[in-house]
């Protein structure tokens, strides 16, 4: 392996290249996918399951379902009324119906 010394440029294409995953992550989130498969599903997760109270189920349910299920995200609606000639629904409504009555 080369010696480098401090200040000078890293040769061209050193380096792991993009989109190469990093080993180490890869390799523990693969032993935390297989922890979780062996438990999930398994007589000891039934049983550590029933052990708790109903509380405590109901928020490790509502926990899971926030990975299973998308969380729904807030909307907000701002209005805006460019002629400022009618603040209510019922004016505005008003307004369109005599504009189609005449």
């Amino acid at each position: 392996m080369p010696q480098f010394t401090k200040g000078t440029p890293k040769p061209a294409g050193s380096g792991r290249k993009p989109g190469t995953p990093n080993k180490r992550t890869t390799l523990h989130n693969q032993a935390i996918k297989a922890f979780v498969d062996n438990y999930l599903g398994s007589p000891q997760m039934e049983a550590d399951f029933k052990s708790l109270e109903p509380r405590d189920r109901l928020i490790i349910a509502e926990r899971y379902a926030t990975h299973v299920y998308p969380k729904p995200q807030s909307v907000d609606i701002s209005i805006s009324n460019p002629d400022n000639n009618h603040n209510t629904l019922s004016e505005k409504l008003s307004s369109l119906a005599q504009h189609y009555d005449s």
